[in-house]
Protein backbone atom coordinates (compact mmCIF):
# COMPACT_ATOMS: atom_id res chain seq x y z
CA UNK A 1 0.00 0.00 0.00
CA UNK A 2 1.05 3.69 -0.76
CA UNK A 3 -1.09 6.24 0.54
CA UNK A 4 -0.35 8.80 -1.45
CA UNK A 5 -3.29 11.90 -0.42
CA UNK A 6 -5.71 12.31 2.05
CA UNK A 7 -9.22 14.47 2.39
CA UNK A 8 -11.56 14.57 4.17
CA UNK A 9 -15.27 14.92 3.12
CA UNK A 10 -15.28 18.90 3.50
CA UNK A 11 -19.35 19.18 3.66
CA UNK A 12 -19.07 17.37 7.13
CA UNK A 13 -15.69 16.49 7.92
CA UNK A 14 -17.01 12.66 8.73
CA UNK A 15 -15.06 10.82 6.23
CA UNK A 16 -11.83 10.35 5.06
CA UNK A 17 -10.77 9.55 1.70
CA UNK A 18 -7.03 7.76 0.98
CA UNK A 19 -5.55 7.32 -2.18
CA UNK A 20 -3.36 4.70 -2.38
CA UNK A 21 -1.44 4.03 -5.68
CA UNK A 22 0.05 0.46 -5.47
CA UNK A 23 -3.28 -0.85 -3.98
CA UNK A 24 -5.53 1.33 -7.07
CA UNK A 25 -8.02 2.12 -4.04
CA UNK A 26 -9.52 5.09 -2.84
CA UNK A 27 -10.15 3.84 0.88
CA UNK A 28 -12.73 5.44 2.59
CA UNK A 29 -13.02 5.63 6.77
CA UNK A 30 -14.95 7.52 8.80
CA UNK A 31 -13.15 10.00 10.59
CA UNK A 32 -13.71 10.74 14.44
CA UNK A 33 -13.15 14.52 14.79
CA UNK A 34 -13.07 15.00 18.17
CA UNK A 35 -10.76 11.68 19.07
CA UNK A 36 -8.60 12.03 15.80
CA UNK A 37 -9.42 8.77 14.43
CA UNK A 38 -10.27 6.81 11.61
CA UNK A 39 -12.76 3.59 11.62
CA UNK A 40 -14.09 1.05 9.64
CA UNK A 41 -12.79 -2.21 8.08
CA UNK A 42 -9.95 -3.03 5.11
CA UNK A 43 -12.47 -4.78 2.90
CA UNK A 44 -15.42 -2.58 3.92
CA UNK A 45 -17.55 -2.25 0.57
CA UNK A 46 -17.05 1.77 1.07
CA UNK A 47 -13.11 1.84 -0.47
CA UNK A 48 -13.74 2.52 -4.20
CA UNK A 49 -11.60 -0.37 -6.05
CA UNK A 50 -9.91 1.00 -9.42
CA UNK A 51 -8.76 -0.76 -12.52
CA UNK A 52 -5.10 -2.82 -11.85
CA UNK A 53 -2.63 -0.11 -12.40
CA UNK A 54 -4.44 3.06 -12.64
CA UNK A 55 -2.64 4.16 -9.60
CA UNK A 56 -4.78 6.73 -7.93
CA UNK A 57 -2.70 9.64 -6.43
CA UNK A 58 -4.81 12.88 -5.61
CA UNK A 59 -8.68 13.38 -5.63
CA UNK A 60 -10.90 16.43 -4.88
CA UNK A 61 -14.48 17.20 -4.53
CA UNK A 62 -15.95 19.16 -6.39
CA UNK A 63 -17.22 22.92 -4.62
CA UNK A 64 -20.85 22.52 -5.69
CA UNK A 65 -22.10 18.79 -6.54
CA UNK A 66 -21.72 15.63 -5.00
CA UNK A 67 -18.68 14.69 -7.38
CA UNK A 68 -15.15 13.61 -6.18
CA UNK A 69 -12.22 13.67 -9.07
CA UNK A 70 -9.53 11.03 -8.64
CA UNK A 71 -6.05 11.97 -10.80
CA UNK A 72 -5.01 8.18 -11.90
CA UNK A 73 -1.03 8.61 -12.12
CA UNK A 74 0.04 5.38 -13.72
CA UNK A 75 -2.98 5.29 -16.44
CA UNK A 76 -2.91 8.81 -16.82
CA UNK A 77 -7.06 9.17 -16.38
CA UNK A 78 -8.96 11.40 -13.99
CA UNK A 79 -12.54 9.19 -12.66
CA UNK A 80 -15.81 11.15 -11.96
CA UNK A 81 -17.39 9.83 -8.99
CA UNK A 82 -20.49 10.62 -7.44
CA UNK A 83 -20.10 11.21 -3.75
CA UNK A 84 -22.95 9.95 -1.25
CA UNK A 85 -21.94 11.84 1.95
CA UNK A 86 -24.98 9.87 4.07
CA UNK A 87 -22.93 6.63 3.27
CA UNK A 88 -19.54 7.61 2.54
CA UNK A 89 -19.28 6.18 -0.91
CA UNK A 90 -17.82 6.75 -4.05
CA UNK A 91 -19.49 5.48 -7.42
CA UNK A 92 -17.80 6.06 -10.43
CA UNK A 93 -19.52 7.41 -13.68
CA UNK A 94 -16.75 8.65 -16.24
CA UNK A 95 -13.25 7.67 -16.78
CA UNK A 96 -11.77 10.55 -18.95
CA UNK A 97 -8.04 9.72 -20.19
CA UNK A 98 -5.73 13.35 -19.82
CA UNK A 99 -3.07 13.20 -22.35
CA UNK A 100 -2.72 13.67 -25.77
CA UNK A 101 -2.53 10.79 -28.27
CA UNK A 102 0.78 9.13 -28.11
CA UNK A 103 1.86 10.55 -24.67
CA UNK A 104 2.07 7.76 -22.54
CA UNK A 105 1.91 8.48 -18.65
CA UNK A 106 5.08 8.58 -16.59
CA UNK A 107 6.13 9.15 -13.03
CA UNK A 108 9.44 10.36 -11.14
CA UNK A 109 11.07 8.45 -9.19
CA UNK A 110 13.55 9.47 -6.37
CA UNK A 111 16.20 6.88 -5.62
CA UNK A 112 18.09 5.73 -2.01
CA UNK A 113 20.78 8.67 -3.47
CA UNK A 114 18.31 11.29 -3.91
CA UNK A 115 18.68 11.24 -7.73
CA UNK A 116 15.45 11.12 -9.75
CA UNK A 117 14.94 9.10 -12.40
CA UNK A 118 11.50 9.50 -14.99
CA UNK A 119 10.24 6.38 -15.20
CA UNK A 120 6.93 5.34 -18.19
CA UNK A 121 4.23 3.25 -16.73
Amino acid sequence: EEITSVRLDPGSGAWALACDLGASRVWVYAFDVARGSLAGAANSERHLLLPEASGPRHLDFHPAKPWVYVLCELDGNIVGCRWDAEQGRLTPFGSYYTLPDGVSPCRAHHSEEGSRKALGR
